[in-house]
């Protein structure tokens, strides 16, 4: 039957579930029903198209010796994981091998250039990886972070490919070596990794992710 996008089925104080995708049916009159046909069947693979064709792919593939300058802005990774998470979310309602293809591309070439700290961001590399975590009222790192754990969430419980969600697990545990009590004491400017942390824990059952969470939710934002 599927996962519900926020998952607190396992959840004690929580009143109120969500249901899993696939227990929703649009009628086929219902207003919704041809805005999601098109999203589906165009949307989805152009959007995937424009990404490819702005180096957000691209900007993978050169850690990996493609000979390409790095294209857009420092949050451009994002932009991709949330994509992965909507294309795992039209395959929890439907079989459609041609986007699922496109998923999995994604995903090899995102592992392959993972850092062995777990450490996962086409920004700050090479010349600016001794700016990482410097910057973070507005780097968008842990915000990247965040969308790759939410992404790679949806995925696996769409198709149980842990693939991804091992990648997310690795940035995880980075950032609970870095950040936290007795460590780096600062939190991203951009709200998105608390969530991220909290669905990856509901996901693995990992208390560290979601002790970190708590911790980030406990501190001042930091702003520019």
């Amino acid at each position: 039957m599927g996962t519900p996008i926020l998952d607190t089925s396992h959840s004690p104080h929580v009143r109120l579930h969500t249901v899993p995708l696939p227990a929703v049916r649009l009628a086929e009159e219902a207003f919704w029903t041809p805005l999601r046909r098109a999203n589906v069947e165009n949307g989805l693979p152009r959007l995937h198209a424009v990404l490819e064709e702005h180096g957000h792919m691209d900007n993978f593939r050169r850690l990996r010796g493609k000979a390409v300058a790095r294209q857009g802005p420092l949050y451009t990774d994002s932009d991709l994981y949330k994509w992965i998470e909507a294309a795992a979310y039209v395959l929890q309602t439907e079989d459609r091998p041609d986007l699922r293809a496109l998923v999995d591309a994604d995903i090899a070439d995102i592992a392959a250039v993972q850092e062995d700290s777990g450490y996962l961001n086409t920004f700050y590399v090479q010349e600016r990886a001794g700016e990482r975590y410097t910057h973070l009222e507005h780097s968008h790192e842990m915000y990247c972070a965040g969308h790759l754990m939410q992404g790679a969430v949806a995925y696996a419980r769409t198709t149980g490919d842990d693939t991804l969600l091992q990648v997310a697990c690795r940035f995880a545990d980075h950032l609970d070596s870095v950040f936290g009590p007795g460590k780096n004491g600062t939190t991203d400017g951009h709200p998105e990794v608390e969530l991220a942390l909290i669905e990856l824990y509901r996901q693995t059952r990992e208390r560290r992710y979601l002790d970190l969470a708590a911790f980030f939710l406990s501190r001042p934002q930091s702003h520019a």
